[in-house]
């Protein structure tokens, strides 16, 4: 195998999810084991460094509030996020307890700050009862300040989400609900695990939904789960579409190593792979007909179609901070530090303490590096205009960076403009190889010294398949991101679908 082969290899190894994210993940907010050992005071000195950041003018103002609920009803065949069932009522009690606990432990830091948007995920943050959430709901209240008019979001399900749950919640600020239907089909539901779930409860809950005023909703579909055919799929989009959600969510269902279906041996054949890209071919053509479209994004200067949810925007768009709390949640203190804390072993959460905690130091250079990273990787471009407003200098002036963009366009894989970067590269291996340049090589060493066995191992497996190697690299980047479609027409409109 020759130098720059191997070199990719290597690199590639350690960022096989997705080079989209930097630092890179090890699976949705998941990152590597190159992060270290770190600690709740820690934690907390970094967020003192970011504060005095936002103070001086260094670092995006906006800082989001990230809750992580590690728990399910009932482990899923294609989910891919490595959530638990509670193997006992106690768990869930010492959950919500370590969140809270979390939570007032950076009360004092954040007492002058109001979040930008709070966003509750998981797992299934409405598998707690109505009490938990009470409880929860108005811990959050009491530990951090929400702007007002923020965008204070849910993960739900409909085997979880009751009308008193709801009720709750709009107490509290609830104004936009993803609901997680994947498929209406009782035999797939049945057979990917999905429990609970019933097209009744679906459509029970989409009647309270359109009673309640600026109540904002999201549905999420999943296309190519064992089992589906094109029928199964177009008739839960077509019942989707006539629920008429503020937003619709389409997932390409990912053979990810973590996934029961991963696990049992199984795997997606070209054809299923095949029929995948068709029916979101096809999908995209019905949305649109239906009214639906994706989210205009003016990205020179990064203005996002107000519909576009808060955090990733703000996040896409500023690097802006992200306080995550809990078991799973990733935490983005800009300029300081990446931390997150681990799920739940497999014993299960065993006590109310906070959970452990892993952090990779960052600087603003490292902010520089992964926003140009993740820019040019997951769109082919970036905005000068944009990274001056973050970083208050040209990324041609920028120290650590100039170099790299200098090198790449000689190379001519980039075309620089006054007021964008744009990746021109054909090639695959060439890409990848390419941004590579612009990690840090803190970064690039931490991976190495954490990976290295699998490093060895890939590049041995690689040389005895030399002639396949390259289709090895197409396979491992061959994940599709969500489709993201929003309704055009007015919420009131009475337009009866005709597909």
């Amino acid at each position: 195998m020759n130098m720059k082969r191997s070199q990719f290899l290597s690199a590639f190894i350690s960022a096989h999810y997705r080079d989209r994210h930097y630092p890179p993940l090890d699976g949705p907010s998941r990152p590597f084991n190159y992060f270290a050992n770190s600690s709740l005071e820690d934690a907390r000195s970094y967020w003192k460094k970011t504060l005095s950041l936002i103070q001086k003018g260094l670092a995006p103002p906006d800082i989001m509030l990230y809750i992580h609920w590690p728990f399910c009803s009932s482990l899923c065949s294609f989910c891919r996020f490595g959530m638990e069932m509670p193997k006992r009522a106690q768990e869930m009690k010492w959950a919500l307890e370590a969140l809270k606990k979390e939570m007032f432990a950076f009360q004092d830091l954040f007492r002058d700050i109001s979040f930008a948007s709070l966003y509750v995920g998981g797992g299934t943050p409405t598998l707690m009862t109505e009490p938990m959430l009470e409880d929860f709901m108005s811990s959050v209240r009491r530990a951090f300040n929400i702007k007002s008019g923020a965008q204070i979001h849910f993960d739900a399900s409909p085997a979880t989400l009751t009308e008193e749950k709801l009720e709750t919640l709009l107490r509290y600020g609830l104004n936009r609900v993803t609901l997680g239907i994947q498929t209406f089909d009782g035999n797939l539901l049945e057979s990917v695990n999905r429990k609970g779930q019933t097209r009744d409860k679906v459509r029970n809950l989409f009647s309270l939904f359109s009673q309640i005023p600026n109540l904002f909703t999201d549905v999420d579909l999943m296309v190519g789960l064992e089992g589906q055919t094109a029928k199964i799929f177009y008739g839960d989009l077509i019942e989707v579409l006539r629920l008429r959600p503020h937003c619709l969510h389409i997932y390409p269902f990912d053979e990810d190593p973590r996934t029961q279906f991963k696990k049992e041996g199984k795997s997606l054949n070209d054809r299923n792979k095949l029929m995948v890209n068709e029916l979101i071919d096809s999908a995209r053509r019905v949305v649109v007909k239906a009214g639906y479209s994706t989210a205009y994004e003016d990205w020179v200067n990064l203005t996002v179609n107000e519909l576009e949810t808060r955090q990733e925007a703000l996040w896409r768009n500023s690097r802006a901070s992200i306080l995550g709390i809990g078991y799973g949640a990733l935490s983005h203190a800009f300029g300081s530090a990446w931390y997150y804390h681990p799920k739940p072993e497999f014993k299960g959460v065993t006590n109310a303490d906070i959970p452990r905690l892993y952090a990779f130091e960052s600087d603003i250079e490292e902010e520089a590096r992964g926003y140009a990273v993740e820019y040019l990787s997951r769109d082919s471009k970036m905005s000068r205009v944009a990274f001056r407003k973050i970083f208050q200098t040209d990324i041609r002036e920028f120290e650590g960076l100039s170099g790299a963009i200098a090198e790449l366009e000689a190379d001519g894989l980039i075309s620089v403009s006054d007021n964008a970067i744009l990746w021109i590269g054909r090639d695959l291996v060439e890409k990848s190889l390419g941004l590579k340049k612009l990690c840090s090589q803190k970064l690039l060493k931490a991976i190495s010294d954490s990976e290295r066995e699998k490093i060895d191992a890939f590049n041995v497996e690689a040389e005895n398949n030399a002639s396949d190697w390259k289709k090895i690299i197409e396979n491992k980047q061959s994940h599709m991101d969500c489709f993201i479609y929003y309704d055009r027409l007015s919420q009131k409109s009475e337009k009866v679908l005709c597909l």
